[in-house]
């Protein structure tokens, strides 16, 4: 059953290296969020295609406002700013867990993040 539930989240990543709510359909923050974290807690996280979505959520992150966009071309949203950061984190422990890390550092502006969040 694990292997049917991550063969199906994968096979809702999208040309972009997001996730959406079903194959074929747009990348969002949200079901980014759900497929990661469900991936995470089955310990199958590696059969997404990391790199891209790595890339897709960083992309997410405005520079100026710090904050995370839920979908590409969107405006930030505090909502999005937890799904995003959330997903981002639970990736950053995959490339953290890699045996050439160089340390546990998390692959967003963590201080813009907190910026755009409490101001």
């Amino acid at each position: 059953c694990h292997d049917k539930v991550a063969e199906f989240i994968r096979s809702c990543q999208t040309f972009e290296g997001g996730l959406g709510g079903e194959p074929w359909s747009e990348a969002h923050g949200g079901y980014a969020f759900c497929g990661v974290a469900a991936l995470q807690i089955l310990g199958k996280l590696h059969v997404l295609d990391l790199p891209a979505l790595t890339g897709w959520l960083a992309r997410r992150q405005m520079s100026f406002e710090g904050g995370f966009s839920g979908r590409s071309n969107k405006l930030v949203d505090g909502c999005y700013s937890f799904w995003q950061g959330a997903a981002m984190a639970i990736t950053s422990t995959m490339y953290n867990n890699l045996e050439n890390a160089v340390d546990d550092s998390i692959l967003f502006d963590t201080l813009m993040l907190e910026r755009y969040i409490l101001l």
